[in-house]
């Protein structure tokens, strides 16, 4: 199917079981009212894949299967834990993403994921703090939209290829870049959006660079 924005969605057996896969484990969690947002955000993303993306379907089935496998080992161990802590999965690389009020809470979720088979790295950049409150969500939920809408106007920026997500005004990025060109115009647009303190880069390269 081809779009008005002349992007192609691919529709094979690949992407329509992702779909599945996450809307099944999204069901059953939503359900108790403990699904975090973020993680719910990052399944449905995924769920859309299109042929724009740098990823396969093969590793957005495999990445959205690793998310959801580490979602459960903290849900089963923690359920504070599973509600302060967000995960996100790009090729492989597992970012933990949240706010807890202890370092043992920060360091227990590491451990969970690290005993969860099949990533490449982890990332822990869980915060240790006692969080923004509803304001706080409020706010990371528009430094997030308001990114995102910018990444997708841009002419020169393939914005499927970057997850972006904030914590208390912390904006990550965890992805593939196409060079250094398109990632400076992507932090440019971080930068100047209302309400970001700081910027953390996780993304990579899909081209070597000099």
């Amino acid at each position: 199917m081809i779009h008005r924005s002349g992007k192609i969605s691919v529709k094979n057996p690949l992407a329509t079981r992702l779909g599945a896969m996450a809307a099944a484990f999204m069901l059953v969690l939503a359900t108790d009212g403990c699904m975090p947002l973020s993680t719910v955000t990052s399944l449905a993303v995924d769920a859309g894949y299109t042929a724009s993306e740098a990823r396969t379907a093969d590793e957005v089935v495999d990445d959205n299967a690793l998310q959801i496998k580490i979602s459960q080992a903290m849900f089963d161990a923690d359920i504070d834990l599973f509600k302060n802590v967000s995960t996100i999965v790009y090729r492989g690389r597992v970012l933990l993403l949240g706010s807890v009020a202890r370092r043992a809470a920060r360091k227990r979720a590491e451990k969970l994921a690290t005993r969860v088979a099949g990533s490449r790295e982890i990332i822990n950049d869980i915060q240790v703090s006692e969080g923004g409150g509803v304001t706080g969500f409020v706010n990371d939920i528009l430094i997030e939209k308001t990114i995102q809408s910018a990444l997708l106007l841009h002419d020169h920026i393939r914005s499927s290829n970057y997850r972006v997500r904030s914590v208390n005004g912390v904006v990550y990025l965890i992805g593939v870049a196409e060079d250094r060109a398109e990632l400076d115009r992507v932090l440019a647009e971080v930068r100047r959006t209302e309400g970001v303190a700081r910027v953390v880069n996780h993304m990579r390269f899909n081209k070597p660079t000099s």
